[in-house]
């Protein structure tokens, strides 16, 4: 009888041990979407067009220049996963909106290996050479309210050809995010671009998020 005991006993045990490597595993493959915000103070920009005012950046409607966010890939992120894209969201005011209209910002993506002392490919170049239009967005008149807040997201595109995530049309060297150590996004008016944004109002910029899976 003690021996049938102990056996049930050690069964269990081994179960329960099993069933806890199990659990921890499972845990240490759990993943959190982490969503890192930059104000506008932060961001740089590219044009003497582009001003500094009260709430952000003003960016006018023609002006060809940028507003930009480099930053390092964050070192807990988890990026081999084909269902959880990196997303990148824009917010902005609508200094005022007497009228209907719409916005349509592009965005310009890259990234770069930091100290590449291989021979030149272009894997450590600053640049923003990859380019994604976001959804032309179309809002209603408000006469006498000011500074309307908006967003713009633009969502990774995943290449199962080379296990990344990437913005814009291809994979390239500069717009494979999963192996690169630094991130650019910049920001551009679709009225400046062509993409079919028609307002012709300045919008002003408060900060920007990039939004991603994280180990946990």
């Amino acid at each position: 009888m003690k021996f049938i005991l102990r056996s049930t006993f050690l069964a269990s045990l081994v179960a329960l041990t099993l069933t806890l490597i199990g659990a921890e595993s499972a845990f240490a493959q759990t993943t959190v979407r982490k969503d890192v915000y930059f104000p506008a103070a932060s961001l740089a920009y590219s044009s003497s067009s582009i001003t500094r005012v009260g709430y952000g950046l003003s960016v006018p409607a023609t002006g060809a220049g940028l507003v930009t966010l480099v930053l390092p890939q964050p070192s807990d992120a988890a990026l081999n996963q084909s269902t959880e894209p990196v997303k990148v969201t824009l917010y902005f005011a609508v200094p005022s909106a007497s009228v209907p209209n719409n916005y349509r910002w592009q965005l310009k993506a890259g990234g770069a290996i930091v100290d590449f002392n291989g021979s030149p490919t272009g894997w450590d170049s600053l640049d923003f050479s990859q380019t994604e239009n976001g959804a032309l967005v179309t809002y209603p008149a408000a006469s006498g309210y000011l500074n309307l807040m908006k967003s713009q997201t633009w969502t990774a595109k995943w290449s199962s050809a080379f296990s990344t995530w990437y913005f814009g049309s291809s994979v390239t060297v500069s717009s494979a995010l999963n192996d690169n150590d630094i991130w650019h996004f910049g920001f551009g008016r679709g009225n400046a671009a062509g993409n079919g944004e028609t307002n012709t109002g300045s919008f002003t910029i408060v900060g920007a998020q990039v939004s991603y899976p994280a180990s946990i």
